[in-house]
This record gives structure tokens, sequence and C-alpha cells, in this order.
């Protein structure tokens, strides 16, 4: 099978049977992340999930099952209609028979590499009014040119990050609104990322800092969601984060520690979007 990585896309042949029952990783020899694959499941290679058929239609592209389960769940929740694909092959046949009013073009391994299929879907004709989303790494997205409208979304901002992208494009009411008023929603509004740094060296850092992050989460998803509900995500991961953060220091300027806690800002942020995402109304 094909593994790609990520962050820089390069493809990896890996043997089937040397991915364990439960995955493993893989680092990637020129960016160096170290990613978690699967073996594909045997199941159809496009999955649709609709709560109503006449419902305004999203094509979400991704291989990721956790991210792709999380960011459908957010759009049934809005009424919307989502199909859900891993190969992009199947996702340009897709669009061009029922073309969609947003298209989430993800990380996968089989079929048109992401840049081509945007540049497809930039270039026909018939698909001119689909709204298209890379969900990438921003410095990592390799869009093709001429595709300064196609929004960048990194992974950690889902699904939460596509609540503008609906409103600008009038798809779907709020959860609450789709649940009725009777139905109690949160007091406080969901947990939102700052906007990116406009100093190269901070950008570095908190994009760093996302990516640790992600991948402590990766590995101990159970354990961080039971850490967050607590509200002490930094006591009961506290070996997994002692690690992260000497990884972090080693990669990061001193000076800019001295004036910030990365790590502490995104494990919190994530944390207060777990604890969102279980008050009801979520």
């Amino acid at each position: 099978m094909i593994a790609r990585c990520p962050r820089c896309q390069v493809r990896y042949k890996v043997a089937r049977e040397e991915i364990g029952p439960r995955g493993s990783r893989l680092r990637c020899a020129r960016c160096e992340l170290v990613f978690r694959i699967e073996v594909p499941s045997d199941a159809s290679a496009s999955q649709q999930l609709s709560l109503d058929p006449d419902a305004p239609r999203v094509l979400l592209v991704e291989a990721d099952e956790t991210l792709a389960k999380r960011t459908s769940e957010f759009l049934l929740a809005r009424g919307l209609r989502c199909e859900v694909v891993a190969d992009g092959d199947v996702a340009l046949l897709s669009l061009l028979r029922d073309p969609p009013r947003l298209v989430l073009v993800g990380t996968y391994a089989a079929g048109l590499e992401p840049g081509d299929l945007i540049e497809a879907v930039r270039l026909a004709s018939d698909l001119r009014e689909v709204r298209l989303v890379r969900i990438a790494d921003a410095e990592c997205a390799l869009l093709p040119p001429g595709s300064e409208s196609v929004q960048v979304l990194e992974p950690p901002d889902l699904p939460e990050g596509l609540a503008p992208v609906l409103e600008q494009l009038d798809l779907g009411p709020s959860p609450q609104e789709v649940s009725g008023p009777d139905r109690r929603v949160p007091s406080v509004p969901p947990a939102r990322r700052a906007a990116p740094s406009a100093d190269p060296e901070v950008a570095a850092a908190e994009r760093l800092a996302r990516i640790v992050v992600a991948d402590i989460i990766l590995y101990n998803e159970a354990r961080f969601d039971a850490a967050a509900e607590q509200g002490d995500v930094g006591e009961l991961l506290k070996p997994e984060l002692s690690e992260a953060r000497a990884l972090f220091e080693a990669r990061v300027s001193p000076a800019l520690l001295q004036d910030r806690d990365f790590l502490t800002e995104e494990i919190e942020l994530q944390a207060a979007r777990r604890r969102t995402r279980k008050e009801p109304g979520h």
C-alpha cells in the first residue's frame, strides 16, 4: 500500500503485512514527522452520511478515520449531507456526478494527489461554484498556482474552524438551531485559535506546538479526553508532556520561551475543545 506523509506529502510504499492490527508509526525521511498508518478497511471508498437527502452536500476527502468522523459529525449536526471519500479519483468522479457546495481536501494515499484534485476542480467550468478548503499544515498545503481562493485549515483546527466557512456559504443553521430552543447549549463559546503571529519565528513555534500536542493526543486520545474532562491534563499526562517539552525547547529559541508557554497554550486550547464537544448541544 502507499502511505503519504501528512506534512510534506512524500509517498512511501509499505507492505501491508508489516503494519500491525492497530496500525504502525512511520517516520518521514524528508521532514522527520512521525505519523500513524493503518491498513485501509475493505469498506467502500465512499461513505454517504446524511440526515436529509435534499440537504446541501459537502464532500470530505480524508483517509484519517478519526478526523473524518469528527468532521462529518460536525457537519451532520448542522443538517448538512456529508460524503466521506478516501480516494482522489473517486472524489473527482463524485464531484462531476453531483457537484457539492463545499469540498474539504485532506490527506489520503490513493488516486489524484490533493494538489491535482484542487487544480481539476478549479479548472472545470461546471464546478466554478464549488468552494474548496485544503486541510493541511499551512506551509505544506502544496496548492497549485492560481489557487489563492482556496482556504487552508490545519487539522487541529477542525471541526470548529469550519464554522466561519459554513456561515459564509450560508450552509446550515448552528447546532442549537437544528436541535430546537429547549436543547441546552454551552454557557461559553467553543475555544478558538488566535490568528497566527506575523513574526515567522513565533509562527514556527506555534506550528511546532500544534504538531507536538497533536502527536500526544493521537497516541493517548482516551487518556487525554479523561484528563481534559477532569481539568488536569498536565498531571495525568506528565511523562508524555515532559518528553514533548524537552523536544520542543530544543528546537525553539530560549528568548521566545521567556515570553510564552506555547505548549501549555496549545494543550489548554485542545482540552477546552474536547470539553466543549462533550457539552449537551454538541
